[in-house]
Order: structure tokens, then sequence, then C-alpha cells
């Protein structure tokens, strides 16, 4: 889903474990003639919970047709573990890898048939949940965060040159001039990434954020977490965002999934 959607539902597993969610996604207006490059998957099934988002690489042709290529693989690679009858079932991580793979091969796919589209390519961010444990994992600079009571934090890793240059003791002031240069994508470049994995047990009152860069390079992460109030509904924390974000100005697609486990 894309181009200002938004969806949410209350959803039940097999255990009992209610999960409510929510998705906004805006294109900058500047650029309302074209298509927004982010899209996103919330999706359930059984005893499986998944929510992706995907931002096409900008600057490169087709962005909006590779993040559209990894959240159709993504529900693919869902749908097939969701209806699978084998035991035991995968492993989270293991089906986040099978999301990545299968995304960058149909990529690829179309950039090999058509050179129009060569160099095409997305980030990704997904989250896992099933009975007691959630897995995350992402690729570039799409964010995860959770929070648990008063703990909030980014579970994903940023690939971007600004990252890698912060890592080596490079001021932020300097690195930050690199923020746009993307290290590691899906479809593009001469070999496959692994994306970052996290396996954690999960409980009731997490909240999960998944947010595309239109979002966290507007917000700082201490504004992110002030707008989250446990009390209100996954649906109301999106708004918040999108909100908070559009007053201090959309300069790029902006994509937000909130994910609350009760």
């Amino acid at each position: 889903m894309n181009n200002g959607e938004k969806s949410r539902a209350d959803l039940r597993d097999i255990k009992s474990r209610v999960i409510e969610y929510a998705a906004l996604s805006e294109a900058k207006p500047e650029k309302s003639a074209r298509v927004n490059q982010d899209s996103h998957l919330e999706y359930q099934k059984g005893d499986l919970f998944a929510a992706v988002v995907a931002d096409g690489i900008g600057g490169a042709p087709g962005g909006e047709i590779a993040s559209q290529l990894m959240i159709a693989a993504s529900k693919e690679v869902a749908d097939r573990e969701a209806e699978a009858e084998t035991q035991p079932k995968k492993s989270l991580p293991k089906i986040l890898d099978e999301m990545t793979e299968t995304g960058d091969t149909d990529i690829r796919d179309v950039w090999n048939r058509d050179p129009q589209y060569s160099g095409m390519g997305t980030t990704f961010a997904g989250l896992i949940i099933r009975g007691n444990e959630f897995a995350c994992a992402n690729v570039g600079d799409t964010r995860i965060y959770r929070k648990r009571g008063s703990i909030w934090g980014q579970l994903s890793e940023d690939h971007t040159k600004e990252a890698e240059l912060l890592k080596k003791g490079v001021s932020p002031e300097e690195a930050m001039k690199e923020s746009h240069i993307i290290t590691h994508e899906i479809g593009y470049g001469p070999d496959r990434i692994k994306p970052c994995h996290h396996q954690l047990p999960i409980k009731s009152g997490e909240i999960f954020l998944l947010t595309s860069d239109g979002i966290h390079t507007r917000l700082t992460d201490q504004e992110l977490f002030d707008l989250i109030n446990e009390q209100d509904s996954a649906e109301t924390i999106a708004q918040k965002i999108m909100a908070a974000t559009k007053i201090k100005g959309l300069y790029d697609d902006a994509t937000v999934v909130v994910v609350k486990v009760k």
C-alpha cells in the first residue's frame, strides 16, 4: 500500500495475542505528480503477523516498482509460511531472509530484462510476530523502533555512509553531509545483502514503529518517543507522528507503521 493509504485492524493469533496496527504513507507534496516510492505491508494469517516497509531508492529509475516488488515478495513468503503444513515451522529470521532474497531476485529479474530500470533498488524493514517471539530485520535506512514501558530504542541498523563515518569517529556535523548515501539495498549491487536480525521474546504492551527516512529524518528519536502514548490506539499514534512530520515539512515520501502488542 502507498500514496496516502492507511490501514488499521485488531487481530488475534491462535495463542490469543491481540495485535493492533495502523499505517500511514504520504508522498512529498512537491512530488505529487509522481508516485509515492514508499510501500508497506501489514499481514496476518493464522498465527503469523508481519509488517514491512520498503522505500524505493531515490534518484534511480523505478524506485516505486522496486518497493512494490519487495512488498509483493514479502507477502508471497508470508503466505507460504502461514499455509505450510510441515512441522517444525521455519524460524522467524529465516522467513525474513527469504523475504529479502525473493525481493532481491524479483527486482534483479526486472532490470535484467529491461535496461531502463537498471540500478533500481529498495530498502527493507520487516517485523514478524508469532506466538511469544518477534524478529525484525532491515536493509538500508528504513528503521524499526521498539517501546517497552520506559525503554525505547532503535532495533535496526542504518546502512548509510553517515553511519559508517560515525563509527569511525567522524563528527556528527561532518557525517551528516553523507546521510543521503545508502550503502546496502535490495536489488542492486554486486552482492546479495543479508539483513541485520534481532529475535527476542515479546511481551504485552510493546509498541513497534517502522519508519521510512521521510519520518525519522524530520523527527528525532526523542520526538518519536514523546508522541507515543500507550493509551492511544495505533491509528492515533500514526496520525500524531505523520502530523508532527508534516509540521516540520515533508522532504521525502513518508511512511509509518505502528504495531501494538496487547
